[in-house]
Parts: structure tokens; sequence; C-alpha cells
């Protein structure tokens, strides 16, 4: 019988080089301080493993509506700098939802 493994220890998503993409079910939504500031933490469970994934401005504002047990897929664009000269990595985040074959959610 063929075996299946699965990651079970948990891995930080770094998201270093463009389209690279993270899918899977948010299981975790908390907040951490980092260097005096409120960041989000998340954890987010695929068929690969278990991820945290730490929060960048845009990560936060995305994933300020969802909620646990939401599925999303993130895809990571590269960095950018902004007018103030700081760099930053840009996404695109979807929520996913399954619809029947209705086409309702």
């Amino acid at each position: 019988m063929p075996e299946r493994r699965r990651m079970v220890s948990k891995q930080l998503a770094t998201f270093s080089e463009t389209d690279q993409w993270l899918k899977g079910t948010v299981v975790v939504k908390e907040e951490q301080t980092v260097n005096e500031r409120t960041i989000g933490r998340y954890e987010i469970h695929n068929p690969e493993g278990m991820w945290i994934l730490n929060g960048t401005q845009q990560i936060d504002e995305a994933f300020v509506n969802l909620e646990v047990g939401a599925m999303v897929e993130i895809h990571y664009l590269g960095e950018a700098i902004t007018s103030n000269g700081f760099k930053v990595k840009r996404f695109e985040i979807y929520e996913i939802s399954l619809e029947d074959e209705n086409g309702e959610e």
C-alpha cells in the first residue's frame, strides 16, 4: 500500500520568490507584537501541512473580514518600493468558496 505523508510540524510561509502561493483553510487568527508593532499571525492548513503566516499591512487588511474556517489563496507578486522608499511584499489574496452544481455557495 502506498504511503502518504503530511507535515505535522508548523512551517513559516516566507514568500521569497515571485509567483509562490499558499492555499488552505484559516484555522487560527491572532495578533502578535513584533518590534513594538502589532501584526496578525495566521495558521493555514492544507494537504501539505500547517503553515504560519505573519501579517503585513496588505495581509492584515485582507484577513480582517475573514473568519476562521475560510479557505484562502495567497499569491506572492514580488516586492515593490513605496513612495517613502520602503520595500514591501505585494500579494493577491482570494477567499475561495465552493459552489454546488446549481452555481450556489
